[in-house]
């Protein structure tokens, strides 16, 4: 049988608002890939300037995902989600008016740390509201929410960006990020967790080497992507003279391997976790 066959009102509710939270911070996080040429015009920065606009993303999530980590498990799921809409929403802003590098390096950090906090709760949500295999087929279905946030964002920047300028984008995203906030603070009840999922750190999980190996894939994978992110779509606008539609057609192209085998890969097999 399969996992939403079995779920019930408040899981359903849990895995459609995590979906929704994971693609609205990936939509906003790949718009700016096709936006690269317009800052490359406007503001005139350097390669490796860019490769900071890129990176402080990352950097922001990785030092304050083990701090909201911990929030999650004091205050609950709902309030970090909420603080990681709000955040969100104010980097959407940053961006819109953006004059300088420094500021949308600003907005980048930001939307970094707003990831954090949304991404840590929202996943935490799932852990509480599935156990066993279904745990992990439901968070290979909310990742999906990842893949298509990639897939799409990059097109519809390129369009909006096309169809209404530089801030139309981001205006957009604003809208769903506020639609999100809704929903959330309507609908999102926090579930009920045992003492024992509640009390474990996060030693057992540096000890466990699939957690090791997976993280280092992980690392590798993304390390190949962001390396093109804010290089491959000034050389193309140079040498092929590609728009910004193109280029987030092309971007869009090199996520849907991921959509498609994310759910697969989930129901491979899952990682054993430690006892209590």
């Amino acid at each position: 049988m399969s996992v939403n066959q079995k779920m019930s009102k408040p899981q359903w509710i849990g895995l459609c608002l995590v979906i929704s939270i994971l693609f609205v911070d990936i939509l906003l996080y790949s718009l700016l890939i096709p936006l690269i040429p317009y800052f490359t015009e406007n503001l005139q920065p350097s390669s490796s300037a860019l490769g900071i606009l890129f990176g402080s993303y990352a950097v922001a999530l990785f030092a304050a995902t083990p701090f909201f980590g911990r929030t999650a498990d004091r205050v609950g799921r709902k309030v970090p989600i909420v603080f990681g809409l709000l955040g969100l929403a104010v980097s959407t802003c940053l961006f819109a008016f953006a004059k300088t590098m420094l500021t949308l390096i600003v907005a980048r950090i930001v939307q970094g740390i707003a990831a954090a906090a949304s991404w840590t709760a929202a996943l935490a949500l799932l852990a509480d509201l599935f156990s066993g295999k279904s745990r992990g087929a439901a968070m290979g279905i909310a990742l999906t929410g990842i893949s298509t946030g990639s897939l799409l964002g990059a097109p519809i920047g390129g369009w909006l960006f096309e169809m209404g300028g530089y801030e139309l984008p981001f205006f957009f995203s604003t809208g769903l990020i506020v639609l999100n906030f809704v929903l959330v603070l309507l609908l999102l009840k926090e579930p009920t967790r045992s003492k024992c999922e509640a009390n474990q750190g996060v030693l057992p999980f540096l000890r466990n080497r699939s957690v090791l190996f997976i993280a280092c894939i992980i690392l590798l994978a993304e390390t190949t992507l962001t390396l093109l992110e804010p290089l491959l779509p000034m050389h193309l606008t140079q040498r092929l003279a590609i728009t910004p539609v193109g280029l987030g057609l092309l971007f869009g192209v090199m996520t849907l391997a991921y959509g498609v085998i994310a759910p697969v890969c989930s129901r491979v097999g899952t990682i054993r976790m430690p006892s209590c």
